[in-house]
């Protein structure tokens, strides 16, 4: 066993790369996957710019490394051999360079560090030198966080590759005082700031530790000079943004041809505005001392999980042996550390959530790489106090860690979040239009519609024209910064795109690109915006066409089961929807099986609920808000959802105490407050009412169902004219609100202004042509002018749309009175009747048609039951005596 060690010894490098290789290409995800990797992998391949702040380095190598592979894609196909699994097989290849660089970096440390021990000290172990370096580069690539970032097309697997390079060259520079080493610091440490900017975050201790050891490097101006010179060298690429932005490729995120706009991309103003979405407010905490501890504690256990407990423990001995042996380099290594995880923690102020720590957790692998360090000092260690037999012993650490984290990094059949995306193109029509929203959605879609040509007939458009700018760019550069600028936008883009546009428009589930108000029909996993009354028929649209072989597979990392379980979630409402139980309820159960981050869970619950709201079953829906609200107390929508809920069953008080709640984690929610309103007013506090409404329109000047329904308000306290401006408020905002034109056109009604109320229900019953309300008034006013043969059409379209509307047919019975069609008359009251058997009125008017029908015996008994519901009617108990008189009985 001896000779078989001591023969391989020399291979430790090739059996690195080859581990490396063999690993991370067995468990690279084989298409695209979930966060940025559909972003990345297509600015890759057309060299364009992603998300701020942009990654032109790795966007240039991933160019070049998916070249050289295109052979592989000519033989085994663009399907097996995909440039997503290419990028992909890229991240692990760069782990793999890591572990290979870490290998010579230890057994450099190492030899320097334990050069003049004694015989005594050092009974011969320098051979295992080789030993100790393959075990810490082994472990390194078998750590959780670094082996998920090598199986997917990510930045990180670079960025550490870079570091070790940075720390190795210094390292050489401190131990030969060689100059040419220091200049090869200075330039990779630029290409390194480009790869991820975090890594600027260890200048400081390098430029401390020259002061104190190498203080004649930072007093020699012309070596400074070039040393700056080659730093800016590499990180001059950085201008690789605007000068391809100026060809304006596909991805094109922030044009960043012009100066202002670069320098917005190049320091993430996008993720500081104000206008920052609330999952983005989620993933920050509240700055204060106790949080920031509680961070670096959470920090610190990450640590733990990703090292296990005994190897953490590891590393503490480490370090103490390193501090025993070279108290400098200790100095160094943990001031590093140290120095990264207090700075880092503090400008990722993530919050102690699921989705927070899986977000930031990818910033802190340099932090295992610093850490990782000591472990080489913990095996000589102990193998100083016990026997450097020990040593190859530690050779099971890697392996264990290999077995524990492969079957949670094994991503060979990670196919969701692709199969997902090919079922949404595979639903539209051709020609099609689509918005897409969402990162999960939006990149994914880049990688497919950009670099994979799928279904390049349709037209893809994204929220701001970051990534699908082709489509907006004439309207925004970045995020609108007031409200009703977005509203502007999606007004210009509502009237070029979807107004006059013959091609089909799809939209995600959670799409703001035209307004909320256009009515959007499900359509397999996507919705289709309606054009007229027609096209609101739901759509059976076969799932024969879909791929759904990602349905069985085990679902391992956290972010993508939250993308899992919101898939399954919409594909079993989707086979609800057609009626296909059997499949509905496994995608059902799949969804809650899948729930991932405590974000996607809240809501996961929400749909839910929102589901059973729609099919009035309401103990269901508030048991699944009651869930969410056991993940976070603090969600405003479930709360707000609660309110709408008692509104509709009927328990005001109940509704205002859920507005109220979700008022309080929502400050500045305007349609809250005009809820609240909604429900003051029915429970006839009128004040309160009053003042949630101008809350409201306070809080959001754009709000016309606020303006809506103050008017109501003012209407009934005979604010006539006041109640007329506030209708005229809310159309000018919304010229298609039919409630406002109708609430105007009632009241103009009432007025006794019919020329004016004529125009206003009119136009609501354009806007909506089955507007029951809208039609039964304009037979009203028709009726009112006597013109009771133009009354007649809308009474009974009235009743056509809503064949229980007992008053509607009491006027069509009503109108064919006065106008002498008797038998039609008659027929109309009988149907009231049957409707409603206590119509005192309908009873009434039957009677009187059968008294002009000559059927005096017919009238004599509906007239006695007309008397029998209303004894103080006069004219009956006349017209009954009258009868009687005559022999009628």
């Amino acid at each position: 066993m001896k000779i078989k060690i001591d023969t391989l010894r020399p291979y430790y490098p090739v059996v690195i790369l080859l581990s490396g290789l063999v690993i991370f290409s067995i468990t690279a995800a084989p298409d695209v996957t979930g966060e940025d990797s559909g972003e990345i992998i297509a600015s890759s391949y057309f060299l364009g710019i992603g998300h701020p702040p942009g990654y032109p380095l790795y966007y240039l190598l991933a160019r070049l490394f998916s070249c050289w592979l295109l052979p592989l894609t000519l033989v085994l196909g663009s399907k097996g051999f995909s440039m997503a699994y290419r990028l992909n097989l890229l991240s692990g290849f760069f782990t793999t360079l890591s572990m290979f660089t870490l290998y010579f970096f230890i057994r450099n440390i190492l030899q320097w560090a334990y050069r003049t021990s004694s015989r005594k000290e050092n009974p011969g172990f320098q051979k295992y030198f080789s030993d100790i370096a393959c075990i810490a580069s082994l472990m390194l690539g078998s750590l959780d966080l670094i082996w998920s970032q090598s199986t997917r097309s990510e930045v990180y697997s670079l960025n550490l590759l870079l570091i070790i390079l940075n720390f190795f060259v210094f390292f050489r520079f401190q131990i030969t005082g060689k100059i040419k080493y220091i200049r090869l610091f200075a330039f990779l440490y630029g290409l390194n700031i480009i790869a991820h900017q975090s890594s600027i975050i260890f200048a400081p201790v390098f430029i401390l530790w020259l002061f104190f050891t190498r203080r004649d490097i930072l007093k020699n101006k012309i070596l400074m000079l070039g040393l700056c010179g080659l730093f800016l060298l590499s990180s001059s690429l950085y201008f690789y943004m605007p000068l391809r932005s100026m060809a304006d490729p596909p991805l094109n995120w922030g044009r960043t041809s012009h100066i202002n706009n670069f320098i917005h991309h190049l320091f993430r103003d996008q993720y500081h505005t104000r206008d920052r979405t609330k999952d983005q407010e989620i993933l920050k905490a509240d700055r204060t001392l106790t949080a920031y501890v509680t961070q670096i504690g959470q920090v610190l256990k990450i640590m733990i999980q990703n090292f296990t407990l005994p190897v953490f423990i590891l590393l503490l001995i480490g370090f103490y042996e390193l501090y025993r042996k070279q108290k400098k380099y200790f100095l160094f290594i943990v001031l590093s550390s140290l120095f990264f995880l207090v700075v880092m923690t503090f400008v990722a102020n993530f919050r102690i959530t699921d989705l927070s720590l899986y977000v930031s957790q990818v910033f802190y692998i340099p932090l295992l790489f610093t850490m990782l360090l000591a472990l080489p000092f913990a095996i000589i260690f102990i193998a100083r106090h016990y026997t450097d037999r020990v040593i190859r012993y530690f050779f099971i650490i890697p392996v264990v860690l290999f077995f524990v984290n492969f079957n949670r990094n094994n991503q060979h059949d990670n196919i969701i979040i692709a199969d997902h995306i090919r079922n949404i193109l595979s639903t539209i029509k051709k020609q099609g239009i689509l918005f897409v929203m969402g990162d999960n959605i939006t990149f994914p879609m880049a990688y497919y519609y950009y670099a994979a040509y799928l279904r390049p007939d349709v037209t893809v458009m994204g929220e701001y024209g970051n990534v699908f700018q082709n489509s907006l760019k004439k309207y925004v550069n970045r995020i609108p910064a007031k409200r009703e600028d977005l509203m502007d936008l999606n007004d210009r883009v509502k009237d070029d795109i979807t107004a006059g546009q013959r091609n089909d428009i799809y939209l995600t589930y959670a799409s703001r690109a035209v307004y909320p108000e256009r009515k959007l029909v499900p359509y397999g996993l996507i919705y289709r915006l309606a054009r007229t009354k027609q096209d609101e028929r739901l759509d059976d649209y076969t799932y024969l066409h879909y791929c759904l072989e990602s349905a069985s597979g085990d679902i391992r990392d956290i972010m993508d089961r939250d993308m899992a379980s919101v898939i399954f979630f919409r594909l079993g409402k989707y086979f609800e929807n057609i009626g296909v139980k059997e499949l509905a309820v496994r995608f059902h159960a799949r969804s809650k099986l899948s729930l991932g981050t405590e974000l996607i869970r809240k809501r996961i619950h929400y749909g839910w609920a929102l589901d059973y709201k729609k099919r009035s079953s309401f103990d269901k829906a508030i048991f699944e808000l009651e869930r969410a609200l056991q993940i976070d107390p603090e969600y405003s929508m479930a709360y707000s959802l609660l309110g709408d809920i008692y509104s509709e069953q009927g328990y005001p008080e109940k509704a205002i105490s859920e507005y109220q709640k979700a008022i309080r984690f929502d400050t500045v929610n305007s349609e809250l407050y005009n809820k609240m309103g909604a429900e003051y007013y029915k429970i006839k506090q009128k004040k309160s009412a009053l003042e949630s409404y101008k809350k409201a329109m306070e809080l959001d000047p754009l709000n016309y169902k606020a303006y809506n329904n103050l008017a109501i308000l003012f209407k009934d306290q005979g604010k006539f004219n006041e109640a007329i401006d506030l209708y005229l408020k809310a159309i000018r905002i919304n010229s298609d609100y039919e409630e406002a034109y109708y609430n105007l056109g009632t009241l103009y009604l009432q007025m006794g202004d019919i020329d004016r109320s004529f125009v206003n229900l009119q136009k609501a019953v354009r806007l909506y042509p089955e507007y029951v309300a809208a039609h039964y008034n304009l037979g009203i006013l028709f009726q009112k002018r006597k013109e009771y043969k133009k009354a007649i059409p809308y009474f009974k379209k009235a009743v056509k749309l809503q064949p229980d509307f007992d008053n509607a047919f009491y006027n069509v019975g009503i109108c064919y009175l006065w106008i002498n069609e008797y038998e039609r008359a008659e027929k109309y009251f009988k149907k009231c009747i049957r409707i409603n058997a206590s119509h005192y009125s309908a009873y009434k008017h039957l009677g009187n048609t059968y008294y002009y029908l000559k059927d005096l015996n017919q009238a004599y008994k509906v007239w006695k039951k007309a008397y029998r519901l209303n004894p103080d009617d006069k004219e009956l108990e006349n017209n009954l005596n009258a009868l009687r008189a005559r022999g009628v009985q």
